[in-house]
């Protein structure tokens, strides 16, 4: 029996309810993709795998979101052929869109498991490769080889010489943007904090020149933006007392960045002040104390900050454009089985859920199994009867005719 208008209708608004939710899916991977595409530390990350591999045609994060970006457009186009299609009740462009969406779903799956593996294998590389380009003498040297403005502020004698292995580098950075890469990369970094007197006996044992500030107080976030800001800080103690005021201490390996007029050059004098306060501060059973009424903070340089955006930007894109392809593959399937529910012209037929159900779950389909064997074969063997009986009684009527043609 014909499905009915009103079948007819609802089958074709629930197909355009799910070519919408492939449509609300693909209007939202547009915006991750672009989100991606655009992000700073993706970028500064990618000119780094760049120069790490000396190839400029390695696949990069910023390349893979760009392809999803322009992939995720074509899965807008095609769910609002989806729509269209469904509700003008027309089966070319609802087939279009099943088809095209259901590629597209696949080829972002695969587009996130490459940005989570990049992410979880090239981390590491990436790491070292930081590091190594945000010391010191390493920044100062390929700096100073690129040529870049900033270069300026640094004393001839702070300039290692350059040789072939280092004239290699600079070439492979100034393909890649050295001169804007290499500020953005060590511009920021992350700290840990060091506990009990690490701080002190590290500002002891090390070589570095202790600068302290002077002038109006300096705070937390200030003191960490100034060691931020000099490639030769690794470490900052920040120093407040009860009374409200507060002082920066940094330790840094570059002895003409700081400008005297905000800066204080301490030496001996320094070390003798925190090797005073570490034995009080030993004595006292309080490593936290330097003196009377002064506590102190002590955080040393780890991490790129680059780099931990960089993570967290890449889980995020790997888990939302892994959803939204499993949720845009769901949406193209209902659609398939939707079509294969409209295109039925008997009442009695299972639908795709039933049938999907006995051929996976066969054991809980038995109602179903008994009412398509019932409905449909034995309507279906009676009809084959009926017509092997017409033709038989067809076939008896022109061997009768035949017969008295003869006769005559």
């Amino acid at each position: 029996m014909p499905i009915t208008a009103d079948e007819k209708r609802l089958e074709s608004r629930a197909s355009a309810f799910t070519a919408a939710l492939a449509l609300v899916c693909g209007l939202v991977l547009v915006y991750v993709s672009y989100t991606g595409w655009q992000s700073e530390s993706v970028e500064i990350i990618d000119h780094l795998v760049k120069f790490d591999s000396n190839s400029p045609m390695v696949n990069t994060t910023r390349r893979i979101m760009r392809s999803v970006f322009f992939m995720s457009l074509l899965v807008v186009l095609a769910s609002i052929i989806g729509v269209v299609g469904s509700l003008q009740r027309h089966k070319g462009p609802v087939c279009t869109y099943v088809i095209l969406a259901t590629c597209l779903s696949l080829v972002v799956l695969v587009s996130s498991a490459q940005t989570s593996q990049r992410r979880l294998l090239a981390t590491p590389v990436l790491m070292r490769q930081a590091e190594n380009l945000c010391n010191t003498s390493t920044y100062i040297q390929l700096s100073t080889g690129l040529e870049c403005n900033y270069t300026k502020l640094y004393d001839k004698s702070e300039v290692p010489p350059c040789g072939p292995l280092c004239e290699f580098r600079v070439k492979e950075l100034r393909k890649n943007k050295g001169c804007s890469v290499l500020p953005r990369l060590c511009s920021a970094f992350d700290y840990e904090e060091l506990e009990g007197g690490g701080c002190l006996e590290a500002a002891l044992d090390t070589g570095m020149v202790a600068y302290k500030h002077k002038g109006e107080s300096m705070t937390f976030d200030s003191c960490k933006e100034a060691c931020d800001s000099d490639i030769g800080c690794d470490t900052f103690i920040t120093l407040s007392h009860t009374g409200g005021e507060a002082q920066c201490v940094i330790l840094s390996a570059r002895a003409t960045w700081h400008n005297p007029r905000n800066w204080t050059k301490f030496t001996r004098g320094f070390r003798k002040f925190l090797a005073r306060h570490q034995n009080r501060s030993a004595e006292s059973d309080s490593s936290n104390v330097m003196g009377e009424g002064w506590d102190h903070q002590c955080l040393r340089r780890t991490k790129p900050q680059v780099l931990l955006d960089f993570m967290d930007m890449g889980l995020y894109l790997a888990v939302t454009t892994a959803s939204l392809a499993v949720v845009l593959l769901l949406s193209t399937f209902c659609t398939c089985c939707m079509l294969y529910n409209v295109n039925m012209n008997r009442r009695g037929l299972p639908t795709a859920l039933e049938l999907g159900l006995m051929m996976l779950c066969p054991c809980f389909s038995a109602h179903v199994h008994r009412k398509f064997h019932e409905e449909y074969f034995d309507e279906s063997a009676k009809a084959i009867h009926d017509e092997d009986d017409s033709d038989e009684d067809d076939s008896d009527g022109e061997d009768e005719d035949s017969d008295e043609e003869c006769v005559e």
